[in-house]
């Protein structure tokens, strides 16, 4: 048997709930009889009892699709049925094991000929099985009072050998299309089990039930007064007439004159119009033949008695126009004297030819000339004007333009059709006719008129210029050349332009007249140069690009920014030089091929080999005054390459500070960095009130100034009179919208280089990334509506110099398996007052005599120091302020999230784990949480989901998850607090860090600033080999403090 699994959902699928629910009450109560499956064409086939019996046949195919049909009403109307779903049932109950079918038994062969027969046997007349019925059709024309038009109705007569009116037609074409019984008279049923019609009927049938829709949606109530007759519409009376032209019928027209056939013709035959000359020198033209058939509009026909013309849309056009004038028409001939013929020859005759054939008489023959249309055309310069004398020839005949010829003997037909359109042309382009001769003043339209339309005329006419004209037509290709210098001393490219055969002093105004986008320009010598010329073309794009404006240029060039270059290569593609220093620049840009400069001595850290390529690309574009963006994913170092470029940069030049911009939570950490990794410079971090800002700014010699984006909106006056070295952004996403107070306090200052530092330089919309070149490099994206409209592609070739930017993926080589990093807090004002209050509050007890018996205490209070650190509200539920380590966190956890990193975040306080988990579920982010109180099965299964890739944030407290745990799942460990034994921090990020991990696994410890915090990292690394020989390490460490170390511990120094 077939394997075809079938599932309700499958059956639901095929028939619909409605047919399904019906299907299943006939399948439970055995409706169901003699199913059957047949092998050779792997088909089913049963037969359903109920009110009547109905047979189904279901096809499977190949590919698990199949094919239902059934001989019900409904499936006529619905292509599927109850019917259907009740056999699918069966089917699907004798598909189980233990459920015999019949089969019928054959070779197994390919289906698809059966089918064929299968199909062609059912096309094939089953004798003696359905009566044909007699269909007589009565088409009249009737006339509608409202309209000069008539409107074609049809009735019917069916019946056996004395057919019946069909007293409500509607009804009847939806019975019987409905395969329903129809009570014709008391006589006469139509039966569909026993009674059936012609396949030109059925297709007639379909055409009144289309005509009978389109009443019901337009002409609501036409059915309600006609019930006998149907209207038939424009968009089916020509298919209808070709159908019914061999059936039954009688025609009546108008008249009220009935045909018993019709005949329908395409427009080819039949329709005369003859031309005659008359003896009074006038012309005859007779319509008789065309004006004996009436013109439908609505249908598109022609008509005569019983002949039907089917038009096609230029031919009812032109009928249309014609048959307009009829009410104005006295007789079937007109007359028409010999001066308005040749009108009447150009316009009207061609139009005729269309619908009919235009003979003409011997007469009217002899009566006229036909010879072919020359144009002459005389041009010449007059002052500043175009002057055109224009002549039409036929033969050894020649008109003027306007010339009275009504008193001539002789009838010359002439183009008038082609006379005006040439007159209407030159009137478009803005001639005036003056003194017998077409004038054209306009400057612009002068060009375009030498330019483009007098090659067209010579093709056309015969054209005779003057000299002047000629000169300023010329056809020599023109040559544009390009030369391109970096100019070390201006920092800029110079670009310079060159035509050949063009005077230097001409260039510079071409080149304007270009960006003006100007369609010609005229020069001295006399030659109109077309600016739409391919040869020009590049330098078209290249001043759309940068937004040339005419101001821009110098003599026969412009200087532009070397962010440049690579427009300049990719548009000057050819007859370009370039400058030894340009080539460098190219290459140093697209190929960073210049030799490295070395690191700088002082730099107390060792670069990775992509650190190394980054400080390379920070000289490099230093060394062409260009700025650009590192952004390089989280964790790769971006702080410490930076470092190392201003530290090298010093070294060239001390006399002016850098600036470091970053978020506040962010300050202390570039701050530790510097003293880390260039502990030679002097770094000062700009902080308090303003007046303690301004000491700090106006102090002594500082290398390097580090603040935060609110802070430089508060002392922007102050920067933006000091010219600096360098400018770092850091976080430069900051900026990202260009309205903000930040983003235009961060545009002006005055800085030799700027760069920006960012993982994410665009979050959500491109127009960021804008946003922040805007700062680095001012103009170089154009306006931010000039931006919007650049193409992508265009775009990413404009800034893939000056973006840098490293996956953790490119550089797996480069980085060690496990790689810890800090980052520094600083305490808020709040959290300051809070810390400073514990710390005079300990200070006390470690002065008392006997403080060895107040060791227990003194440690608690170290503990409240800790928790103030991650959030004075640990313990202080009346704490209003904010925590600096929390704000720092957030941001570093936003960075990771734009990055699709998945975190631990470990904390040794279960109600800092509160704290962070209301924030992050404020920002809607899904995570796990583990404490100690959670279930030994619940943290196994949590695991679990988290290493299968459920969710991005795993919350665990220190003690209760740093074992036991292998969340492989992460590659990032954020330690929120420091804990007295460092191997319990080892055993967390080890958590991560585990055989099985595929990643690198980065492991960030936050530690606030000056405060115990940093004394305890301090303090673990110096004893770090102490540490790691003894049990529970970090224990005793806490409880072998001397008094002075327990007293350096208190010391808040935030330098």
């Amino acid at each position: 048997m077939l394997n075809f699994h079938l599932e309700t959902k499958d059956i639901i699928k095929i028939t619909g709930q409605r047919f399904y629910k019906r299907g299943l009450d006939y399948f439970k109560k055995g409706r169901v009889k003699n199913l059957t499956y047949n092998s050779s064409i792997q088909s089913f086939s049963a037969s359903i009892k109920g009110g009547d019996a109905y047979d189904v046949r279901i096809f499977f195919f190949e590919d698990d699709d199949l094919e239902a049909s059934c001989t019900c009403p409904a499936y006529l109307t619905h292509y599927t049925c109850k019917h259907i779903a009740a056999v699918l049932l069966a089917i699907r109950q004798h598909q189980q094991p233990d459920q015999q079918l019949a089969t019928v038994d054959s070779e197994p062969i390919d289906p698809f000929p059966m089918r064929m027969i299968e199909a062609f046997q059912s096309l094939e007349p089953l004798v003696n099985e359905k009566e044909l019925l007699e269909v007589h059709y009565f088409l009249k024309e009737v006339h509608q009072s409202m309209s000069r038009e008539s409107q074609f109705e049809l009735e019917l007569k069916v019946g056996k050998a004395q057919p019946f009116i069909v007293k409500d037609i509607h009804t009847f074409i939806h019975d019987v299309l409905n395969n329903k019984e129809h009570t014709i008279t008391d006589k006469f049923k139509y039966n569909p089990s026993s009674d059936t019609f012609t396949n030109r009927d059925w297709h007639i049938f379909q055409l009144l039930n289309k005509a009978m829709q389109h009443d019901q949606q337009y002409l609501s109530d036409y059915l309600t007064q006609k019930q006998r007759v149907q209207a038939i519409p424009g968009f089916l009376m020509a298919e209808l007439l070709r159908s019914i032209e061999s059936q039954t019928l009688t025609f009546t027209n108008v008249a009220q004159k009935s045909f018993s056939t019709i005949e329908c013709h395409n427009l080819d035959q039949g329709i005369e119009v003859t031309i005659d000359y008359s003896d009074e020198g006038v012309y005859v033209i007779d319509f008789s033949s065309l004006f004996a058939y009436h013109y439908l509009t609505h249908y598109h026909l022609l008509v005569k008695h019983n002949q039907f013309y089917v038009l096609t849309d230029q031919e009812s056009e032109t009928l249309e126009r014609l048959y307009d004038l009829l009410p104005y028409r006295k007789r079937d001939q007109f007359k028409l004297s010999r001066d308005k013929f040749s009108h009447f020859r150009s316009f009207v005759i061609p139009k005729l030819e269309e619908v009919a054939t235009v003979t003409y008489s011997t007469r009217a023959l002899h009566s006229f000339e036909i010879n072919a249309l020359e144009v002459i055309m005389n041009i010449e310069l007059i002052g500043e004007s175009v002057s055109l004398d224009l002549t039409f020839k036929y033969g050894e005949h020649i008109f003027h333009p306007n010339e009275d010829v009504s008193h001539s003997d002789q009838t010359y037909v002439r183009n008038i059709k082609e006379e005006q359109s040439l007159l209407q042309t030159l009137n478009h382009l803005g001639f005036h006719y003056l003194n017998q001769r077409y004038q054209l003043f306009k400057q612009s339209a002068i060009y375009h008129f030498i330019i483009e339309l007098i090659p067209i005329f010579k093709e056309r006419y015969t054209v005779h210029l003057s000299q002047p004209v000629e000169d300023m037509i010329n056809d020599d290709d023109l040559q544009f050349f390009t030369s391109v210098n970096y100019n070390d001393d201006s920092g800029m490219l110079d670009i310079a332009f060159d035509i050949e055969g063009i005077n230097d002093d001409e260039v510079s105004d071409i080149l304007a007249a270009l960006i003006e986008k100007k369609r010609y320009h005229h020069v001295k010598e006399g030659r109109l140069i077309d600016l739409n010329d391919d040869a020009f073309e590049q330098f078209k794009k290249f001043a759309e690009q940068l937004h040339l404006k005419k101001q821009d240029l110098a003599a026969q060039g412009v200087s532009v920014s070397p962010h440049r270059t690579l427009q300049v290569e990719e548009v000057f593609e050819e007859r370009k030089q370039y400058s030894d220093s340009f080539k460098l620049l190219l290459n140093d840009l697209k190929l960073n091929t210049h030799d490295p400069e070395p690191l700088p001595k002082e730099l107390q850290a060792t670069l990775r080999d992509y650190q190394h390529t980054g400080f390379q690309w920070f000289k490099t574009l230093a060394r062409y005054r260009l700025g650009g963006i590192l952004a390089d994913e989280m964790g790769l170092g971006k702080t410490l390459q930076a470092i190392a470029f201003m530290l090298s940069e010093k070294a060239l030049d001390d006399s002016r500070p850098s600036l470091v911009i970053s978020p506040s939570s962010l300050v202390y950490n570039w701050k530790k960095e510097f003293e880390k990794f260039a502990p030679t410079l002097t770094v000062k971090v700009i902080s308090g009130t303003q007046t303690q800002r301004l000491e700090q700014l106006n102090s002594e010699k500082v290398d390097v100034w580090i603040t935060s984006y609110p802070l430089l909106r508060k002392d922007i006056s102050f920067y933006q009179t000091h010219l600096l070295d360098h400018f770092i952004l850091d976080e430069a996403q900051a900026i990202k919208n260009h309205l903000t107070l930040t983003a235009k306090a961060t545009r002006l200052i005055k800085a030799k280089y700027r760069f920006a530092l960012s993982g994410t330089p665009i979050e959500n919309r491109v127009e960021e990334l804008w946003s922040i070149f805007q700062t680095l490099s001012p103009g170089f994206l154009g306006s931010k509506k000039q931006f919007i409209h650049l193409e992508r592609d265009l775009m990413k070739k404009m800034i893939r110099p000056f973006i840098l930017r490293r996956l953790k993926t490119d550089v797996l080589k480069d980085l060690p398996e496990k790689f810890e990093f800090e980052k520094y807090a600083e305490l808020t004002k709040e959290q300051k007052q809070v810390y400073l209050g514990y710390v005079k509050r300990i200070e006390q007890k470690l002065t008392q005599p006997g403080n060895e018996n107040n060791k227990l205490e003194i440690l608690a209070g170290l503990t409240r120091l800790r928790q103030i650190c991650c959030h004075p509200k640990l313990f202080l539920d009346n704490y209003q302020g904010h925590s600096g380590k929390l704000e720092l966190f957030m941001t570093i956890l936003k960075q990771l999230q734009e990055e699709n990193r998945r975190v631990l975040i470990f904390s040794q306080f279960p109600s800092m784990l509160k704290i962070i988990t209301q924030e992050i579920e404020s920002l809607n982010l899904n995570h796990f949480y583990l404490d100690g109180q959670t279930p030994s099965k619940e943290r196994v299964e949590m695991s679990e989901r988290f290493n299968q890739g459920e969710r991005d944030l795993f919350l665990i407290s220190l003690k209760a998850g740093g074992t036991g745990l292998n969340l492989t799942g992460a590659d990032t460990v954020i330690l929120f607090d420091l804990w007295w034994n460092p191997a319990v921090e080892a055993q967390a990020a080890g958590r991560a860090h585990r055989i099985g991990q595929t990643k690198k696994v980065e492991v960030i410890r936050l530690i606030t600033e000056g405060t115990i915090e940093e004394k305890i990292f301090k303090l673990q690394e110096k004893k770090r080999k102490l540490v790691d020989d003894v049990i529970a390490p970090g224990e005793t460490l806490l409880t072998s403090l001397t008094k002075e170390e327990l007293q350096s511990l208190l010391a808040f120094d935030p330098k």
